[in-house]
């Protein structure tokens, strides 16, 4: 491999500054554990037994999945074990939530390719996150054509839709032919295989399902009276807006539970069960995630250069 490909990646060379910024992130994940997690007592105390073991079995689930979506990614690469990609998804999820759009998840992961080939990390994290942005596209879609024929009151109406959606894909399109950063994308997204990219969308839709479904349980466990098919395009919907709006992973709860706020004020659901439902959500899936990924990080070491 030609060494060129790495010299953009000297701030890894430096052991006192990698050591620096692991610590700077150990330290504010703890910190976001602290101050999010003290009331979370408070909110379990409304939760059964049972319920709290479902929703922790559905975060394992869908860790797995997200485990299993980047090991085939990284496949193309090199192979790596299961209990690699787990390493590398969670250390690079408790450097996501200490940064903006969860951009710190890029480099936490290109550190453990430093040796290898760093660029193409990123490439393929990148596009590890367009197929679950895709999943919630697909879904989101659906939830938010019903949300708006269900909803005519609102200031736009369902042709909207259809205009948002013509609009986005004609301006990815232009993005990806005509810029240099989108024909780069283009470029590693061919070079992946079309078997790769079914896997990946797989896994990404699959995903999807579990976390949407398991934030209807967590609601459910406040309001017994609420069905899934009633609740499910709503959360959809939720999802698809809150997936646009920039933000740091640390408030994620705090811009989900305001779209959800927003987007049930019709229906008959306490705010106090759509405010818990995000923070326990935030919890399973994001609080106690980064919690086990630091000590992934706190241990992270580079791969030895292959051939690639």
């Amino acid at each position: 491999m030609n060494i060129s490909r790495v010299k953009h990646f000297k701030v890894f060379q430096s052991k006192p500054l990698v050591l620096s910024v692991k610590s700077a992130i150990v330290l504010g994940a703890l910190f976001i554990m602290y101050f999010k997690l003290e009331t979370l007592p408070s909110f379990l105390m409304y939760m059964h037994t049972s319920t709290f073991f479902m929703m922790l079995l559905f975060s394992v689930l869908n860790w797995h999945l997200e485990v299993l979506k980047w090991k085939a990614l990284v496949k193309t690469m090199r192979n790596i074990s299961y209990s690699e990609a787990l390493k590398q998804s969670l250390a690079g999820h408790t450097t996501a939530i200490v940064t903006p759009n969860k951009l710190g998840e890029y480099g936490a992961k290109a550190y453990f390719y430093k040796n290898d080939n760093p660029k193409k990390i990123m490439g393929l994290n990148f596009i590890a996150n367009a197929h679950q942005l895709l999943a919630t596209l697909f879904f989101g879609s659906f939830g938010l054509y019903y949300y708006l024929q269900q909803h005519a009151q609102l200031p736009f109406h369902s042709q909207s839709v259809i205009v948002f959606y013509g609009a986005f894909i004609f301006l990815g399109s232009v993005f990806i032919l005509k810029t240099k950063s989108g024909k780069k994308f283009l470029y590693h997204f061919r070079e992946i295989g079309l078997k790769t990219h079914l896997l990946t969308a797989l896994y990404a839709h699959i995903r999807y399902i579990v976390f949407s479904t398991q934030f209807f349980l967590i609601l459910n466990s406040f309001e017994p009276e609420i069905a899934y098919l009633q609740v499910a395009p709503v959360i959809w919907c939720m999802y698809l807006i809150a997936s646009f709006i920039p933000t740091f992973s640390i408030i994620d709860f705090a811009i989900k539970g305001s779209v959800a706020l927003l987007l049930f004020s019709s229906f008959p659901v306490e705010e106090f069960s759509i405010i818990s439902s995000a923070l326990l959500m935030w919890a399973f899936n994001f609080g106690i995630p980064a919690f086990l990924g630091m000590y992934f990080i706190s241990r992270a070491r580079p791969y030895k250069r292959t051939s690639i």
